[in-house]
Formats: structure tokens, sequence, C-alpha cells
């Protein structure tokens, strides 16, 4: 018997709210800024690797602990059906973190979206 709370890519048990969200296995350019364990801000080029409406994967260097909100900027591209380049900006918070065994350059690291958003065109031009 097949539990329908369980998310097929990842296998990890869904909340409430993302029951019916697909998440996506993709490899984006994203940057990913915030504060870090010590306290200090730290900005990150990565790749987010899966998304959906509630939740972001990617993989951090800097130490972050759960709870830490962050930013993250994708780099959206173009398509026949969206148009050019598209800059998507997003907030969210840690939400999980490898466990120390884990810990390698690069870790994996789950980011809990907040419901605001911004997109605009990649390449903005700048005002006269």
């Amino acid at each position: 018997m097949r539990d329908e709370n369980k998310d097929v890519m990842s296998g990890r048990t869904l909340s409430d709210n993302s029951r019916n969200e697909r998440i996506f296995s993709l490899s984006l350019p994203a940057a990913v800024s915030g504060m870090d364990d010590r306290g200090r801000m730290f900005h990150e080029e990565t790749r987010i690797t899966a998304i959906n409406a509630c939740e972001a994967q990617c993989g951090l260097k800097a130490r972050v602990p759960v709870g830490t909100a962050v930013r993250l900027s994708l780099d959206v591209p173009g398509t026949l059906l969206l148009g050019p380049p598209l800059k998507l900006f997003l907030a969210g918070e840690i939400s999980a973190t490898p466990r120390r065994k884990q810990i390698q350059s690069g870790r994996s690291v789950r980011i809990k979206l907040f419901g605001r958003f911004r997109l605009q065109p990649a390449e903005m031009k700048s005002p006269s």
C-alpha cells in the first residue's frame, strides 16, 4: 500500500500544505544570502537542485542553522513560453541541514519558502 503523503522524488513525508505540490528536480543558477552560524553575512553563488511553491533545495558551503532567514535570487532561462530570461527573487528560512556525519563541501540544505516573490526581466535597463 502506497503512502499518499510521501514525495515520490525524495521519499520524505510532506506537510499538509505541500502534499499536492510537485517538486521539480532541475539545476538553476542562484545566489543565496543571509547570516551564517557565526552571525556573519554571507553571499554565495550556487545552484537550485529542486523547487516547488513551498520549498527549494540547494547546496551551500556556509554553515547556516535551521530557522535562519535567507534570500534567494534565481536566474530563470528564457523559453518560448516565458519569453526572455527572468530573475526570480524569493525569501525563506532554512528548514533542514545535513547531519554532522554528512557535512561536506557544498552540502545540501532545504529552504522553506515564504509566500512572497518578485519576478523581473533578467537584464533591466538602468534609468537614463
